[in-house]
């Protein structure tokens, strides 16, 4: 005894396995790509409120620990931050800082989104500050493990590290 699919059914089962099979490349037609003005424009945004943000960081003078604050900015293409600055509550608009920061962490998010930039999904450990020659610095918990970046962070000037060198 044979069995024969009902019409209807195998109908109704090609439709499913093409939907299956071609809906990656149909969603992939579908895409806008971004228009490399608008990633330019991002990324001259990004550029500037760095520069801001390095500016209003400044010399993170301060004579006591509780003078520096650590904050988180930018965003990874997987979430949480990309960096972490620090900056000395004596010499810092604390509000101005924060909401340049913010702007600053939306446009790389925005920019991310419109590149669908793909990230390692890796969790950066949180520094402390501390205060060193009169300086706000980045510390981390287990400098034996970081010692490229707590040596660049203690041996870099604000300027640098604002600008990614």
């Amino acid at each position: 005894m044979t069995r024969t699919t009902p019409p209807l059914v195998a109908l109704a089962a090609g439709i499913c396995w093409s939907t299956l099979v071609l809906s990656p490349f149909a969603r992939g037609m579908d895409k806008v790509e971004p228009d490399n003005r608008d990633i330019t424009e991002l990324n001259e945004a990004l550029t500037t409120l760095r520069s801001s943000i390095g500016h209003e960081v400044g010399i993170p003078k301060a004579s006591d620990r509780s003078q520096c604050v650590v904050l988180p900015i930018g965003a990874q293409p997987c979430g949480g931050p990309s960096d972490y600055l620090v900056y000395s509550m004596q010499v810092s608009d604390t509000a101005r800082l924060q909401a340049l920061v913010t702007q600053y962490t939306a446009l790389q998010r925005r920019r991310n989104e419109q590149t669908q930039t793909a990230g390692i999904c890796s969790v950066r450990p949180v520094p402390d500050a501390t205060v060193e020659s009169g300086r706000c610095v980045l510390t981390y918990g287990a400098t034996d493990l970081l010692p490229e970046i707590s040596s660049y962070e203690r041996s870099a000037s604000p300027e640098d590290v604002m600008s990614g060198d």
